[in-house]
């Protein structure tokens, strides 16, 4: 039987060279996961940003719901690994990169806190806090620094490395901020621990209901509902809708079942209520959307 090796990512893999033709300290990525991502590990250090959409990062054996505001923290020589269908960014760096570069006599205490990174997830962990989470209004401040910094990243126009350090370092201020002042999300007390996310992905195409779902919790409905559209910012009915979609949408082009079937496999037992909720949210039907993914093709 053939054995598979967990890949580990070196840093001339992952970080492009610079001006002066040496290998950059640094690295940003915008991506979108639509498929399991295999265990790995990497010699740098790696932050993953979600932007939009859920799913699961498994870090050392232990696995968390993520969604959009979700931040995580990736040691060298982490083994992790995640899966869903989600928008994010990567940013990565050597681990002499934060204090050779970015510290100055203005924010040294602040970042120094950063520099560390066992420390800082020593800090973390004394509230049993391993995924740092942003509210809606700090998570649009952390979008635009990071899509200015993938701009300049990208396009290294005179003077880019000055600008990339700038803005990681308002980026590394807001993570202290956060980790010192704001919300992190606990992993033995809270919600994530019960990994409903994980249940509900695996479960999609049954019947869920609301009751079901918050007594696997220990909650009463009403609380459920809340404290889930407080962490993934959507409802519990409005999740399972997109999940079931995001899955039928899948099987139109990878399969030639008729639609009806599709919308009975992935949970939908009225085939008009799929065509409806397809249209809403994608903007055709799932025959007009098969038959355009299969001229793409032709082309």
């Amino acid at each position: 039987m053939e054995v598979k090796l967990m890949h580990c990512y070196s840093c001339e893999e992952i970080l492009q060279k610079n001006s002066n033709n040496t290998q950059n300290p640094y690295g940003i990525y915008k991506g979108q996961e639509k498929k399991n991502n295999p265990e790995h590990t990497h010699e740098f250090i790696e932050i993953v940003f979600i932007l939009s959409g859920f799913g699961t990062h498994v870090i050392n054996g232990y696995s968390y719901d993520v969604s959009a505001g979700s931040c995580l923290l990736i040691l060298p020589g982490e083994i992790h690994s995640f899966s869903g269908v989600f928008t994010y960014f990567n940013v990565y760096l050597t681990p002499d990169y934060l204090s050779s570069e970015i510290i100055t006599e203005h924010n040294a205490f602040q970042i120094l806190a950063l520099t560390d990174f066992p420390n800082l997830q020593k800090t973390v962990a004394k509230t049993n806090s391993t995924l740092i989470f942003f509210q809606e209004e700090t998570r649009k401040e952390i979008a635009f620094l990071l899509e200015k910094t993938l701009e300049e990243y990208q396009t290294k126009k005179t003077g880019y490395e000055t600008a990339v350090s700038c803005y990681l370092t308002l980026f590394f201020n807001e993570l202290y901020r956060q980790i010192t002042f704001g919300e992190t999300i606990k992993q033995d007390t809270d919600f994530h621990h019960f990994r409903i996310l994980e249940y509900i992905d695996s479960h999609y195409n049954e019947k869920l209901t609301l009751n079901e779902l918050a007594k696997r919790c220990y909650y009463q409905p009403k609380y459920f509902s809340k404290i889930f559209k407080k962490y993934y910012g959507i409802s519990v009915s409005a999740y399972i809708q997109k999940l079931r979609l995001t899955h039928g949408k899948r099987l139109l082009t990878e399969t030639d079942q008729p639609i009806k079937t599709i919308a009975r496999e992935i949970g939908c037992s009225d085939s008009v209520a799929f065509y409806r909720y397809f249209k809403q949210e994608y903007g055709c039907s799932p025959a007009e959307f098969r038959k355009k993914h299969r001229e793409t093709i032709k082309e």
